[in-house]
């Protein structure tokens, strides 16, 4: 009789790299101070470090580049935000 059995890890699928640019965008649509997004400053840089090999070199640039250029608007949004008050 066995009493105890070893559970079999479950593996875990790699994210595709398209799912983690919707969540990074999530991301900053969340953020509602400055600090935070500032963070995502280093959190695309993460994504593009992550991905420099495996992605198309123009694909991956165009894509760190919308993920920035999404950054920059929400850090005007919360700037003028700011500025209201």
């Amino acid at each position: 009789m066995i009493f105890f059995t070893s559970k079999k890890k479950e593996t875990t699928n790699p994210s595709h790299w398209g799912n983690e640019k919707i969540w990074i965008e999530k991301c900053i649509d969340s953020c509602q101070t400055r600090k935070q997004i500032s963070s995502m400053y280093q959190l695309i840089s993460l994504y593009d470090n992550k991905y420099k090999n495996e992605i198309d070199p123009d694909l991956l640039w165009h894509i760190v580049r919308n993920l920035h250029r999404k950054r920059e608007d929400k850090w005007e949004e919360i700037l003028k935000k700011e500025l209201e008050k």
